[in-house]
Protein backbone atom coordinates (compact mmCIF):
# COMPACT_ATOMS: atom_id res chain seq x y z
CA UNK A 1 0.00 0.00 0.00
CA UNK A 2 1.37 3.32 -0.71
CA UNK A 3 2.13 5.14 2.53
CA UNK A 4 0.55 8.24 1.49
CA UNK A 5 -2.91 6.25 1.54
CA UNK A 6 -2.14 5.63 5.52
CA UNK A 7 -2.55 9.90 5.80
CA UNK A 8 -5.20 9.98 3.45
CA UNK A 9 -9.02 11.21 4.36
CA UNK A 10 -11.50 8.75 4.65
CA UNK A 11 -12.67 10.13 1.60
CA UNK A 12 -9.82 10.54 -0.25
CA UNK A 13 -9.54 8.86 -3.67
CA UNK A 14 -5.79 7.48 -4.18
CA UNK A 15 -5.52 4.66 -6.73
CA UNK A 16 -3.04 1.75 -6.95
CA UNK A 17 -3.40 -0.48 -10.45
CA UNK A 18 -6.62 1.08 -10.78
CA UNK A 19 -8.73 0.64 -7.90
CA UNK A 20 -9.05 3.17 -4.72
CA UNK A 21 -6.70 1.69 -1.76
CA UNK A 22 -8.35 4.40 0.58
CA UNK A 23 -11.07 2.23 1.77
CA UNK A 24 -9.12 -0.83 2.48
CA UNK A 25 -6.78 1.10 4.58
CA UNK A 26 -9.13 2.43 6.52
CA UNK A 27 -10.66 -0.67 7.12
CA UNK A 28 -7.37 -1.34 8.72
CA UNK A 29 -6.84 1.58 10.61
CA UNK A 30 -10.36 0.81 11.94
CA UNK A 31 -9.83 -2.82 13.10
CA UNK A 32 -6.75 -1.10 15.14
CA UNK A 33 -8.36 1.30 16.45
CA UNK A 34 -10.81 -1.23 18.24
CA UNK A 35 -8.69 -3.50 19.00
CA UNK A 36 -6.21 -0.94 20.90
CA UNK A 37 -9.24 0.05 22.65
CA UNK A 38 -9.91 -3.30 23.60
CA UNK A 39 -6.64 -4.00 24.99
CA UNK A 40 -6.61 -0.61 26.75
CA UNK A 41 -10.24 -0.98 28.54
CA UNK A 42 -9.29 -4.37 29.15
CA UNK A 43 -11.80 -5.85 27.50
CA UNK A 44 -9.10 -8.03 25.12
CA UNK A 45 -7.70 -10.64 28.10
CA UNK A 46 -4.41 -12.99 27.67
CA UNK A 47 -4.72 -16.47 28.38
CA UNK A 48 -5.36 -16.47 32.28
CA UNK A 49 -8.34 -14.12 31.61
CA UNK A 50 -6.83 -10.73 33.08
CA UNK A 51 -6.66 -7.73 31.43
CA UNK A 52 -2.60 -6.91 29.39
CA UNK A 53 -0.75 -4.84 31.31
CA UNK A 54 2.40 -5.43 29.40
CA UNK A 55 3.36 -5.28 25.66
CA UNK A 56 6.84 -7.14 24.50
CA UNK A 57 7.96 -5.95 20.70
CA UNK A 58 10.34 -8.79 19.32
CA UNK A 59 11.80 -7.07 15.97
CA UNK A 60 13.38 -10.00 13.49
CA UNK A 61 14.89 -7.25 11.35
CA UNK A 62 12.94 -4.39 9.77
CA UNK A 63 12.52 -0.94 11.46
CA UNK A 64 12.82 -0.23 15.08
CA UNK A 65 10.49 2.87 14.08
CA UNK A 66 6.99 0.66 14.87
CA UNK A 67 8.14 0.10 18.47
CA UNK A 68 9.23 3.86 18.59
CA UNK A 69 6.16 4.92 17.26
CA UNK A 70 4.32 2.79 19.72
CA UNK A 71 6.69 3.63 22.67
CA UNK A 72 5.99 7.45 22.09
CA UNK A 73 2.01 7.34 21.56
CA UNK A 74 1.85 5.06 24.69
CA UNK A 75 4.22 7.69 26.77
CA UNK A 76 1.67 10.40 26.90
CA UNK A 77 -1.13 8.18 27.55
CA UNK A 78 -2.51 9.38 31.22
CA UNK A 79 -3.19 5.01 32.21
CA UNK A 80 0.10 3.91 30.47
CA UNK A 81 1.92 6.64 32.30
CA UNK A 82 0.99 4.62 35.79
CA UNK A 83 2.65 1.18 34.17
Amino acid sequence: VLHVALRADRDAVINSDGANVVPEVWSVLDAMKAFSEKVRSGAWTGHTGKALTDVVAIGIGGSYLGVEFVYEALRTDPEAAKA
